[in-house]
This record gives structure tokens, C-alpha cells and sequence, in this order.
């Protein structure tokens, strides 16, 4: 929502950002971009087949094109097609670059049935250069919506619907030791599966806090699914779906 977009820019302050510090670029609807002091970037929004005020946001920074999107949400499938394939028309021009976001559909089954054909298959259709990253360095599912770790989500549903791909014929890979990262953001997860610093290691998980410690309690009607005393930790959740974190380097030929 616009309001958070602004405290984002204002709580950072020495970070770039693609929205100028008034929501105005999410308003009503959007996505945002964020870059560490001393990177310098260049961001630009894109207009897609929508009905839901979705874009495409590329930030240029050293050499590398970052694009991120929101993809049509519900039974929209044929809009989601045309904006994959927008999205590949703004990114084919650069020679590094990297497509992420909600792409809202998962890579294994449909929302319903029937599973075939399945969603997914338009990505060999439309973006068949582009590699998902997730299954290429990991054997497990992988979920980023996941109503069993997940308070917010009502209904029982495990799906892969963020994602991260890089182009297959150019020039990036995962850092080496496979330490690519792409984790789904779990609740108390352990330090592997969480942000870390420098030296790989985190005290605490950066997706929950303790209750008591909060300036602005968790409304107790946010608290569904847990019935455990207001006392003990409770996650709060930035959002009912989980993050993903890559990190990925320049290829050098030899």
C-alpha cells in the first residue's frame, strides 16, 4: 500500500528508490524496488495487459537489468501469458538480466483442476531462455505460499508461486558452493534458510518478533491460528507469502 511505501523510503534513507517517497508509485497497486547505498540505479516502469494496475519494474545497475512483477492474479491465465510475454519483450535488449516476482501460478499443479495441461508449461512457450532457479539448485518443493506455516492464509494451500529467473545463454550463475539462497522465508526457520550477515550466520529470525516487545501490539484478530497465550512468540509475517534470496555473479570465461 502506498503508506508502507513511504515509510520503507523514509526508514531508509540512503537507499535508492523507485518510488519517490509518497506510495505514489503503488498507488493503487504496484510493486517497488529497493537499492543499497553506493549501487547507483536506474529504475523504470513499464505498462502491462492488466486490470489489476499491474507493471513491470526494471532497475539498471552495473551492467545488470533486475525486472520484477506482479503477475494477474485469480483465473487470469491468458492476461498473465501476455504480460510474461511483455516482460520478456522490455528485458530482451539487455545482456544480463533477471526476472522475478509473483508469477501466480505454481510450477507443479493448477490452482484446480484439472492439472493439464499445466500453467507452467507457457513458460517453455514465452520465456523458454529464461531459467527458474529454485529447482535448479534445490531439490524440495520450495513453497513461498504455504498455509501450514502461514497464519494469513485461510484455505489449505502449498504453491511455488514467486519466483527467480535468469537467462540461460548469458552471462550470470549462482555464486559458487551453491550459494544461491533462493529460500522460502519460514517463520523460527533456522539460520540457513533466513537472511544472514557476512558470516552467514543470524541471531534471530528477521520474519517474527516477540509480541511483548512490539511498540504496536499484534491485534489480537490477527493472531487466527494460534492458540497459544499471548505471552509466547507469535510470528508476525511481513506478508502471506514467503521471500526468496538469490545471489548470483558474472561469469567469467576462461
Amino acid at each position: 500500500v502506498p503508506e508502507v511505501a513511504a515509510a520503507l523510503v523514509a526508514g531508509l534513507p540512503l537507499w535508492s528508490s523507485s518510488d519517490p517517497g509518497d506510495g505514489s508509485t503503488v498507488a493503487p497497486y504496484g510493486v517497488m524496488m529497493l537499492v543499497a547505498p553506493s549501487v547507483d540505479a536506474l529504475f523504470s516502469f513499464h505498462d502491462l495487459p492488466t486490470n489489476m494496475c499491474r507493471r513491470l519494474l526494471v532497475t539498471q545497475s552495473r551492467g545488470l537489468a533486475i525486472g520484477t512483477v506482479h503477475l494477474e492474479s485469480l483465473a487470469n491465465h491468458r492476461t498473465r501469458e501476455a504480460q510474461l510475454h511483455e516482460c520478456r519483450c522490455v528485458l530482451a535488449p539487455f545482456q544480463d538480466a533477471i526476472l522475478l516476482g509473483d508469477f501466480n501460478f505454481d510450477s507443479d499443479r493448477n490452482f484446480m483442476a484439472p492439472h493439464s495441461p499445466l500453467d507452467n508449461e507457457v513458460l517453455n512457450l514465452i520465456v523458454p531462455e529464461y531459467l527458474d532457479l529454485w529447482p535448479a539448485m534445490h531439490a524440495e518443493r520450495g513453497w513461498t505460499f504455504d498455509s501450514t506455516l502461514n497464519p494469513y492464509i485461510g484455505p489449505r494451500e502449498h504453491m511455488r508461486y514467486d519466483r527467480v529467473f535468469r537467462p540461460l545463454r548469458r552471462h550470470l550463475r549462482p555464486a559458487p558452493g551453491g550459494a544461491l539462497g533462493a529460500r522460502a522465508r519460514t517463520p523460527g526457520a533456522a539460520a540457513d534458510a533466513a537472511a544472514t550477515d557476512d558470516t552467514g550466520k543470524m541471531d534471530k529470525d528477521p520474519f517474527a518478533f516477540d509480541v511483548e516487545d512490539a511498540e504496536d501490539p499484534k491485534p489480537p484478530e490477527l493472531a487466527v491460528g494460534f492458540d497459544s497465550p499471548r505471552s509466547k512468540r507469535i510470528p508476525f509475517l511481513l506478508s502471506d507469502h514467503f521471500g526468496l534470496v538469490a545471489t548470483v555473479e558474472p561469469l567469467v570465461e576462461t
